[in-house]
């Protein structure tokens, strides 16, 4: 390829998405080049016809490239852009460095044969990424999917074992307003006994007076009938107030015994439905993990991808490689 010796010739430069730079002298690209303004990426033009490689153009020397990862490279700038660039950290000194000979062969169908293998390779590489970043992305909707089922289910247990709870709170409150009642009841009945006792004997001292006073005379014998019939139906009475009292005791008694046994059987039931909850809980936050670490990845790779980032290039076949300690 012919040497560029025309330092007033205006250049154009091109970038990947089209944008047009210049016009510029060689001096001024040269100086951009040095200045790490040029890209591999970019295209170069004197009549905005024929369009070339940026770093084509020898006068510009931007033969160094580092790797960036296995496969991966950044370049190639000038060497004084890369120094920079390792200045600055955005290139690791410990990185391996290649420096571009050029071949007798710098023709420019030469070059644009090998520019258009490089892009090929560099699309292969960008679409194997691409699909990589699509699986990925895949993989956190579906652990965000995932992650809100999780919660989803989680907040409906929590509504069920508070509802639950509240049942069982009213059960108990409902429990204790029955037994509060059977002491009332209880001690009502223990209230009437005692007065129908009292009563009884009442009922029998006025017998025995009767019957002191009234043994010889005959009304006095109808009263004392009379007030046997009345102790006799007390007894009754008695009898019938007691009979109930034991049936209502039993019943109750049978009534909370049943009521601390379910009250139990429910308490254990909650204590399992709690640490099934708390061990769903901790599921979700695993699954909360785990999506944001898919998430840092995706945001990696994305990053990786984005047409901001240092472009990637193969050097040639005849790059040398070079000793970070010979710089």
């Amino acid at each position: 390829m012919p040497s560029v010796d025309n330092a007033a010739a205006k250049w154009k430069i091109r970038d990947a998405e089209g944008n047009l730079f210049g016009p510029a002298s060689l001096d001024t690209l040269v100086k951009w080049a040095r200045d790490g303004r040029l890209a591999s990426d970019q295209e170069i033009s004197e009549d905005g016809t024929l369009w070339r490689p940026v770093d084509a153009i020898p006068e510009l020397e931007m033969d160094w490239a580092a790797e960036l990862a296995p496969g991966k490279f950044f370049g190639p700038v000038h060497r004084d852009a890369m120094n920079e660039f390792i200045r600055s950290g955005d290139v690791s000194e410990d990185m391996a460095q290649f420096v571009r000979v050029r071949s007798p062969d710098d023709s420019p169908a030469a070059l644009r044969a090998e520019n258009e293998a490089l892009k090929a390779q560099l699309a292969r590489l960008r679409e194997d990424f691409a699909g990589r970043a699509a699986k990925l992305e895949a993989e956190l909707a579906a652990a965000i999917a995932e992650k809100r089922l999780a919660a989803g289910e989680l907040s409906t247990r929590d509504l069920d074992f508070d509802a639950e709870r509240q049942a069982f709170n009213a059960e108990k409150s409902r429990m204790e307003a029955e037994r509060q009642s059977f002491n009332a009841e209880k001690a009502r009945l223990l209230a009437e006994v005692a007065k129908a006792e009292k009563r009884a004997d009442v009922l029998a001292s006025q017998i025995s007076e009767a019957e002191a006073r009234s043994r010889s005379r005959q009304a006095d014998l109808a009263r004392i009938a009379e007030l046997e019939k009345q102790a006799g139906e007390a007894a009754g009475e008695i009898k019938r107030l007691k009979s109930e009292l034991d049936s209502q005791a039993g019943d109750a008694r049978r009534r909370l015994k049943e009521a601390e046994v379910a009250s139990l059987a429910e308490r254990k039931e909650l204590e399992t439905r709690l640490r099934v909850a708390r061990a769903e809980a901790d599921g979700a936050a695993a699954l909360k993990r785990r999506s944001d670490a898919a998430r840092r990845l995706a945001t990696q790779l994305a990053n990786l991808l984005s047409p901001d980032s240092p472009s990637t290039q193969i050097p040639d076949a005849d790059a040398i490689i070079i000793d970070a300690e010979n710089q």
